[in-house]
């Protein structure tokens, strides 16, 4: 068996991920699950098996799912069948019962696994050979259009927030997909260990310095200049410190704006001012 599946991240709101025997049973599910049509011989009868199905009995199902493990730890065949009730009873996946074996339906399958299948399934044999070696969840696959970009509410008000500063800064500049620039910003929180809150303050503070303000006009750029944003940021800001200037950046931003174009609502908390106009 050979290939690779996908794992969307709403595996973590499902309950079986807190399971570890649930989660490597549902795991084994997917990595069973046939990607194309075929026809399996089952002793004397032919079988057709659409994409996320496949064939498994009881006992089979749990000499997969033990293979490997200590006795000690080993899972019965009834539990694990109880789990794949479960699965069903969860509307995961549905079972065919005969009476030599089962076939099972992944739910969604087309959904979560096949689509991405199908488009590989049309390229050349030396592109299956690359698509087969990618991660398909790194940074590249961010930038393909026809790939899923995630993130949540906040991190598409960080995203807005930019903007906002980015227009005042350049207001020539063409809008932008905010879709991209929040799954950036996912990426900055989950993979650079970025909080909200942090990320909005380098928002605020780049788009309002003197050199950054230039530079800083677009999600991208933030992310690959954090470090040295930050570093820069505690710099003057200890430099403010030691000549007496004690006040929050927030009050700072707020009085030496001009001519407001707005204001700006805290996403993560804080007081953070008005836009400002460059001119």
């Amino acid at each position: 068996m050979s290939g690779w599946i996908k794992l969307h991240r709403k595996i973590k709101e499902n309950p079986i991920f807190a399971n570890s025997d649930m989660f490597k049973l549902w795991a084994l599910c997917l990595i069973k699950a046939t990607h194309k049509e075929h026809d399996q011989l089952v002793g004397n009868q032919m079988v057709k098996l659409l994409p996320g199905e496949f064939l498994t009995g009881r006992h089979e199902l749990a000499s997969e799912f033990n293979e490997g493990v200590k006795p000690s730890e080993k899972v019965s065949s009834s539990t694990v069948w109880r789990y794949i009730r479960n699965f069903e009873k969860w509307q995961m996946l549905n079972i065919k019962s005969g009476n030599k074996f089962s076939v099972i339906s992944i739910t969604n399958w087309s959904e979560y696994q096949q689509s991405e299948q199908q488009v590989n399934s049309n390229c050349t044999a030396n592109e299956q050979q690359v698509n087969t070696n990618k991660n398909v969840k790194n940074d590249k696959n961010v930038k393909n259009n026809n790939k899923r970009l995630v993130f949540d509410e906040k991190q598409m008000q960080l995203a807005e927030l930019l903007w906002k500063h980015v227009q005042v800064n350049a207001p020539d500049m063409k809008k932008p997909n905010l879709d991209k620039w929040a799954n950036t910003i996912r990426l900055m929180m989950e993979r650079d260990g970025r909080t909200g809150k942090d990320i909005q303050e380098m928002i605020l503070w780049s788009t309002k310095h003197e050199f950054w303000y230039k530079n800083i006009l677009s999600a991208d750029k933030l992310r690959k200049q954090y470090a040295r944003l930050a570093v820069q940021k505690t710099e003057e800001e200890r430099k403010e410190w030691r000549n007496g200037n004690q006040q929050s950046y927030g009050q700072s931003f707020r009085e030496n704006t001009g001519k407001a174009s707005g204001k700006v609502s805290p996403i993560f908390g804080g007081r953070v001012g008005r836009l400002r106009k460059k001119g």
